[in-house]
C-alpha cells in the first residue's frame, strides 16, 4: 500500500468513517503504516484536524499500533506519548498510548 492510501485510511479513522475497514487496511500494512498513523495523530495535536471527536479515532489508532507490534510500532506509541500539545483531548490519546 502506498503512503497516500495509508494517510487517507488514517484520516478516515480520525473522521470516524468506515473505521473497521480502514483499521483492517492499516493493520495489513504492518510497520509501513506506523509513520502515517503517528503523523495523523501529530496533525491533530497541532490543531490541523477538523474532525469532531478525532481523539476517539486516535485512541483506536494507538490500539492498532499495539496490535501491529514490533519496534517500529512501539516507537510510534512512544512518539504519541511524547507529543506536546495544548489541546486537552490529546491527554486522552497519550494516556491510551501509555497503557498499551
Amino acid at each position: 500500500m502506498d503512503e497516500v492510501k495509508i494517510i487517507n485510511s488514517v484520516g478516515m479513522v480520525l473522521w470516524g468513517r468506515s473505521v473497521d475497514d480502514h483499521l483492517r487496511t492499516l493493520k495489513g500494512c504492518g510497520a509501513a503504516a506506523v509513520l502515517g498513523i503517528v503523523s495523523g495523530i501529530g496533525d491533530c495535536a497541532d490543531g490541523r484536524c477538523g474532525a469532531p471527536y478525532w481523539w476517539d479515532g486516535a485512541k483506536q489508532l494507538c490500539q492498532l499500533l499495539a496490535e501491529i507490534g514490533g519496534p517500529d510500532a512501539r516507537g510510534g506509541l512512544l512518539a504519541v506519548v511524547m507529543t506536546d500539545s495544548s489541546i486537552a483531548e490529546l491527554d486522552q490519546v497519550r494516556a491510551s498510548a501509555a497503557t498499551l
